[in-house]
Formats: structure tokens, C-alpha cells, sequence
């Protein structure tokens, strides 16, 4: 099926008020453990904000996870370096 029922609120009840037909792309960014980043005056989820950008979803993630503003995340690019052979 392309579309089925989605609750608009999710901590209200399955009623005509609440519900409405959705793809499961939309569904997909409506779930509560999605992290949200504002960026630039832009609201996104961070999966969505990978795609903008160029960098792997766990790239963006971890680095947020490790402290770093959303404007380093989002915009720095990924270096490799490499150990010296001990």
C-alpha cells in the first residue's frame, strides 16, 4: 500500500481528528526518535540535513554526540589522519 494511517499527534488516539493518510517516507520523519537540527534559520531531521550537505548520517550524528555546535557538524569536512606506525 503507498499510503496508510498516520496520527498527526502521537499521543492522541487513533480518531478522525488525529489521523490522516501518509506515505511511509512521511511517517518516517514523524517519529519521536528522529533528532531535529535548526540550521540557518532551517528545520530538518538529520537524516535529511546528511543529504543536503554531503556528509554520512552517522558522521553528523557522532559529532553532535561529541559536543560540536551544529554549524561545525554540518558544514566542517571529514579529514582522515593517519597514526604513525609504532
Amino acid at each position: 500500500a503507498a499510503h496508510s494511517i498516520e496520527r498527526r499527534r502521537n499521543s492522541g488516539n487513533y480518531e478522525p481528528g488525529n489521523c490522516h493518510w501518509a506515505t511511509l517516507r512521511q511517517q518516517s520523519r514523524n517519529k519521536r526518535t528522529n533528532v531535529w537540527i535548526t540550521f540557518r534559520g532551517v528545520r530538518m531531521i538529520l537524516r535529511d540535513w546528511s543529504r543536503k550537505v554531503g556528509l554520512e548520517y552517522y558522521t553528523l550524528l557522532h559529532r553532535l554526540r561529541r559536543g560540536w555546535s551544529v554549524a561545525d557538524a554540518l558544514t566542517k569536512p571529514v579529514t582522515f589522519s593517519r597514526k604513525a606506525k609504532v
